[in-house]
């Protein structure tokens, strides 16, 4: 069959079993009896007797062995892999065969979980055709029971995800996200229902023909527990003696209250009607057929707040806003256990949120350590490098150019080695992998274009690459020879011993090949126009290479002959051209001085200054139209949210919000006169170019026409009485890209290498805590007073804004009420001082809860995966410690020797962060940088040394 039918039918069963979980737990918590609610599930269950029929049909890859195709998994059923993918197995596409595989596997599984047990219950008792009344309705209460092992498909759910985890062409951020957000609406669907099923089961004796009847309650006595002791499973049932128990008063009095008004009413009614639709009958000695359990909901937690006699949705919305503020302890108090059983359940719910919700931060956390990793590696390379250089006095203008190059080469590699992709593979499997990787240059090398493919394998296989900045050095004049170069991308020029720059070498030549191939020191520089990307061999794994193949070896020493001639045509012809003249008045004027022409029209400056493009690392733009900007946008996006939500249009807030366009126009200007960086991190100054991603990019033009287009016109259009309004509501619509451009502001400062990662998440953190806590606050202000009227029905009738409704609080006094009522969700706090009270209320305040949940979630994960993989580097150098320590003792060393070598292994620590051989922390870097760096730090030791001393400076 088609694997892709085969993938999207996995993850169409994954959808429809989550649906269909939620849809039997609301059933059966709310005893939803509507034909079409029933019809809509049958209909899963067809699709689930579908999949039973695919799985008979589905081929598998047979194992090394018998024993190894006997032991299936669950997760089996899912890997729908190619023969290719597992080693050594082959396709078995059998009827028989796979039918036998899935019977063997999870078929008896999934034909429980689909098996029509419902239809027992006409074995059983009387059917929905005999019983009159509420016994009907009781009947099929008795099939949602009995329909509850559908629920077993949600083990489909787990092994979903894990197929889903082990395609490496799927996004594991999205997975994550998908994943846990699945578990949190299983795990919080369950936590709504549970109570109600538990509580509300369906009775035996609304089965049959006589139904349930009993005699009613005498309501002067006090015990709760005449309720908890019914025994409905009786004939006729008779009021048990019961010992006064030493319940509340106020839930013993509220329940015998609600008993003793259900009894009446319904003898009443049954006295008063004869209408079909009221399905109350007493015999002769006063007993009352009350089978009818939906009446338990007044025996719940609902019975607060009067929600248990409300419609089914109200039921539902306050079951799950119970659920959310119980399992993220918020807890506001005003729904609560209402009977023993419910205290029990609630303890249970308490600890398994506790417990849920963090797991999922340390889920979060996990993750994040886990995609900071690789950078906190890399990082900790280039702190120890900069503590090095500082600690050398290396010159700064040298310290800033080693900087820099590691934050090229993050740019480039993203801290990934290409070497070590390859490691631990198979010989023949190596080759043919590194010849995947760099097939593109071998090929671009003309001399190599026609070698045989032995050769190429084993070229790729050591080949290197080699990143190298704009003005740095490939090789200098006097190197040996041990590295062989091939220019893949960019340009070089060459520089000869004069000092002087001759012609440019373009990408697909060699470099170096003339003192890598006859052994010489080298007769010419190569410098870095732009860019460039470079790989590179040593001469020692190059000679193992070409013993076998010589036939190669001589054509590379034709070529090097060749380069050779070449090079020498080129420097003679380069020393042999005219030069212009120049005068000794300018030829003696220092270099390095700068005098301004006098006299330069203003128009002609004006037109300098507007073509000047500006380099991204310059100090102004990185301060003024990025932090600075930033920090206006947030400001203007809270003034934007607070005035229609509050209701205050102020004089003084028109000329701030237009301060704040103007400078958002300017940053616009500017950010078209800034450059940027390709994807080989080249600084583009081109201003077309810049104009062409800006037209092009999603987050330049079509955002900013967004961010800075005069919507508030439109509101001269209405009416003068509503034009303010109208103005508040318009400008709500430049908050979306506003906040998008904030978010993008702080992606791209991660981005960057040489920053602390703690701090920058914090500040993303707290930016976004008090972006969202301000959105809710004005949202739920405007959810209790509209346009500025009040309904004092809602969360506010608990405040003081509602105990003198005619006296005005003030601004302030508003905000801060709405602002701590957000606190109290969001921090989890929940005084219970003020309450949701409408089905609106409760479901904006289970919003607030989660979202709180998740800010605070991650913002505990950024933190400790930015301690964690900070402290890298010291946990593996107190683990290297520890092993010596632990070794001298096994071998009882004398705690001299001990003690010294923990203070050599302290001096390491706080010399170089641990950094034994700084030579393998700088092995990434270009060899002319490694061996400048080198000569800045040895110098002056080697000038003491008589062995290393010039014969002048010897005499």
């Amino acid at each position: 069959m088609d694997s892709r039918f085969l993938h999207f039918w996995e993850y169409f069963r994954l959808a429809s079993v989550v649906v269909q979980f939620v849809l039997i737990m609301v059933q059966c918590a709310f005893q939803i009896d509507s034909i079409s609610y029933f019809v809509i599930l049958y209909l899963f269950d067809l699709q689930a007797m579908a999949d039973i029929y695919l799985k008979f049909h589905v081929q598998y890859t047979n194992g090394r062995n018998a024993s190894f195709s006997t032991i299936v998994t669950f997760w089996n059923i899912l890997q729908f892999v190619p023969s290719y993918a597992v080693d050594m197995h082959i396709v078995v596409t059998h009827p028989f065969m796979t039918a036998r595989r899935y019977i063997r596997s999870n078929f008896w599984m999934d034909l429980f979980a689909v098996f029509p047990f419902e239809m027992l219950m006409c074995m059983v008792g009387g059917s929905a055709s005999e019983v009159d009344g509420p016994g009907r309705s009781e009947i099929f209460h008795w099939i949602m029971y009995v329909r509850i092992n559908r629920l077993l498909q949600i083990y489909r759910v787990p092994l979903a995800f894990q197929y889903m985890e082990k395609d490496i062409k799927v996004d594991p951020t999205s997975v994550f996200y998908y994943k846990y957000g699945t578990y949190w609406v299983i795990y919080i669907i369950f936590i709504t229902c549970i109570p109600l099923v538990i509580q509300c089961p369906p009775l035996f004796c609304a089965t049959t023909k006589q139904g349930c009847y009993f005699k009613p309650l005498d309501t002067n006595r006090s015990d709760l527990q005449l309720a908890m002791d019914m025994d409905y499973g009786s004939d006729s049932w008779e009021d048990p003696q019961h010992k006064t128990a030493s319940a509340d008063p106020f839930y013993a009095s509220a329940f015998l209250s609600y008993i003793s008004h259900q009894t009446d009413t319904l003898l009443k009614r049954s006295k008063r009607s004869s209408s079909s639709t009221i399905f109350v009958q007493t015999d002769d000695d006063g007993y009352v057929n009350l089978d009818v359990s939906e009446q338990c909901f007044s025996l719940s937690f609902l019975v607060f707040n009067n929600v248990a006699n409300q419609p089914t949705l109200n039921k539902f919305v306050a079951s799950f806003y119970w659920a959310v503020t119980t399992t993220t302890t918020t807890g506001f108090g005003d729904f609560f256990a209402f009977t023993q059983i419910e205290q029990i359940i609630f303890i249970f719910t308490m600890i398994s949120g506790t417990m849920f919700y963090g797991y999922i931060i340390a889920c979060v956390a996990a993750a994040q350590a886990n995609s900071d990793a690789r950078r906190s590696r890399f990082f900790e390379r280039l702190l120890a490098v900069k503590n090095y250089l500082a600690h050398e006095h290396l010159p700064l203008i040298l310290r800033k150019r080693v900087v820099r190059y590691y934050e090229y080469l993050w740019l480039r590699t993203q801290g990934i080695d290409p070497q070590t992709l390859i490691v631990g593979l198979p010989p023949s499997l190596t080759g043919e992998l590194a010849l995947q990787l760099y097939k593109k240059v071998i090929d671009q090398i003309a001399i190599f274009k026609n070698t045989p493919m032995g050769f190429k394998k084993m070229l790729a296989t050591i080949i290197k690459p080699l990143y190298i900045l704009q003005g740095e050095y490939v090789t200098r004049i006097g190197d040996t020879g041990t590295d062989l170069f091939f220019l893949y991308r960019g340009s070089v020029e060459v520089q000869y011993r004069s000092g002087e720059f001759g012609f440019e070498i373009r990408s697909g030549r060699i470099l170096g090949e003339v003192a890598f191939l006859t052994e010489q020191k080298a007769q010419t520089s190569f410098r870095a126009k732009e860019n460039c990307d470079l790989y590179c061999l040593t001469k020692k794994e190059f000679d193992l290479v070409l013993d076998h193949f010589p036939e190669v070896r001589e054509k590379l020493m034709e070529e090097a002959i060749e380069s050779m001639e070449r090079e020498a045509d080129y420097q003679r012809l380069f020393e042999e051209r005219p030069r212009p003249e120049t005068s000794k008045a300018k030829e003696s004027m220092p270099t390095l001085l700068f005098k301004p022409e006098e006299g330069v029209p203003l128009r002609v400056k004006w037109n300098s200054a507007r073509k000047h493009i500006f380099r991204s690392d310059v100090l102004f733009i990185r301060y003024f139209n990025k932090f600075t900007v930033t920090a206006l946008r947030l400001v203007s996006v809270m003034l934007i949210l607070y005035q229609p939500t509050f209701y205050r249009f102020l004089p003084v807030f028109y000329p701030l919000h237009y301060i704040l366009e103007f400078i958002f126009i300017f940053d616009l200007i500017i950010r078209l006169r800034v450059g940027f960086l390709d994807k080989f991190g080249n600084e583009v100054l081109n201003p077309v170019l810049i104009r062409q991603l800006y037209f092009k990019s999603r987050t330049g033009l079509i955002l900013d026409i967004l961010n800075l287009f005069p919507y508030e016109i439109l509101a001269l259009a209405a009416p003068a009485d509503m034009r303010a309004m109208t103005w508040g509501y318009l400008r709500l619509l430049r908050v979306p890209p506003r906040y998008i451009r904030i978010h993008q502001f702080f992606k791209s400062w991660l981005a960057e290498l040489d920053i602390t990662v703690l701090y920058v998440r914090l500040a993303f953190s707290f930016t976004q805590l008090a972006f969202w806590m301000h959105f809710f606050t004005c949202l739920a202000y405007y959810i209790a007073c509209p346009n500025g009227v009040c309904d004092y029905n809602s969360w506010i009738k608990t405040t003081v804004l509602a105990s003198n409704p005619d006296v005005d609080q003030g601004d302030a006094a508003s905000y801060v009420i709405a602002l701590y009522w957000i606190t109290n969700s969001v921090t989890s706090t929940g005084y219970g001082d003020i309450v949701p009270s409408t089905n609106l209320d409760r479901t904006f305040s289970l919003v607030v809860q989660l979202v709180g949940k998740m800010l605070f979630g991650f913002i505990i994960g950024d933190i400790s995966s930015a301690l964690a993989n900070a402290e890298i580097s010291r946990q593996t150098f107190e683990s290297q410690f520890q092993a010596i320590k632990t070794y001298l003792l096994d071998q009882q060393a004398n705690q001299p020797i001990i003690a010294r070598v923990q203070n050599y292994f302290n001096y390491l620590w706080s010399k170089n962060r641990g950094i034994t051989d700084i030579n393998n922390v700088l092995r990434d870097a270009p060899f002319c940088l490694r061996t400048e760096i080198g000569y800045a730090v040895h110098n002056k030791d080697l000038r003491q040394v008589s062995s290393f001393q010039c014969p002048a400076a010897s005499q």
